[in-house]
């Protein structure tokens, strides 16, 4: 391995991490910041096969570009499965990774004809999603209307009770008051009768 003690006075700024038992087997740590020390990182990795007397070997450069394939063609390799999942919502498809052995031809043969029912059966699915929504919303609004009728005749029938009770009041505070009218009319005859009375008193007793 290389020690930072060996790059202490060169262009590579490497620490000493030898401290850390983590690292007892990679005791110098080299950061990659930029491009210029991805180069010096190349320097270093050639290095140390030097030491370890490591022929060099010249390989051509591969291109690991894989083309785009479709998901139908995943499946039929067996690369990926579809599993569907009706909700609420409609259908939901989710796609996992298969780590099974690619098929054969009679189990691709099978694979194609499964996917070619469940897309059917999705699409299908799918197509019924809306409609079963738009009944669920028909019913939640028809709830809703009704709630509202419902509470509209329960505040109808609230302000006329309290109409009546308001009117009661009225009846019973004019009631009221033509006792009071009454009470106070009998009272003024009854005060006059008196004084009446004292002025004949008064005239026999001069006569």
């Amino acid at each position: 391995p290389l020690y930072a003690s060996d790059l202490a006075d060169t262009k590579y700024k490497v620490e000493d991490v030898s401290d850390n038992v983590s690292y007892a087997d990679t005791p110098c740590m080299y950061r990659i910041k930029n491009a210029k020390r991805a180069r010096y990182a190349c320097e270093l990795f050639a290095l140390v096969m030097e030491q370890l007397q490591a022929p060099r070997v010249e390989r051509e450069s591969v291109d690991y570009y894989m083309p785009y394939e479709g998901v139908v063609e995943l499946i039929n390799k067996g690369l990926i499965k579809r599993e569907i999942v009706k909700g609420k919502s409609g259908a939901s498809i989710f796609l996992q990774s298969s780590a099974s052995e690619a098929p054969t031809e009679e189990a691709t043969e099978e694979t194609t004809e499964e996917t070619a029912e469940e897309v059917a059966a999705t699409e299908e699915t799918v197509a019924e999603a809306p409609a079963e929504e738009a009944a669920a919303e028909a019913v939640t609004e028809e709830a809703a209307t009704e709630e509202t009728a419902v509470t509209e005749e329960a505040v109808t029938e609230e302000v006329a009770t309290e109409a009546a009770t308001e009117e009661a009041a009225t009846e019973e505070t004019a009631a009221t008051e033509e006792a009071v009218a009454e009470a106070t009319t009998e009272e003024a005859a009854t005060e006059e009768a008196a004084t009446e009375a004292t002025t004949e008193a008064t005239t026999e007793a001069k006569e």
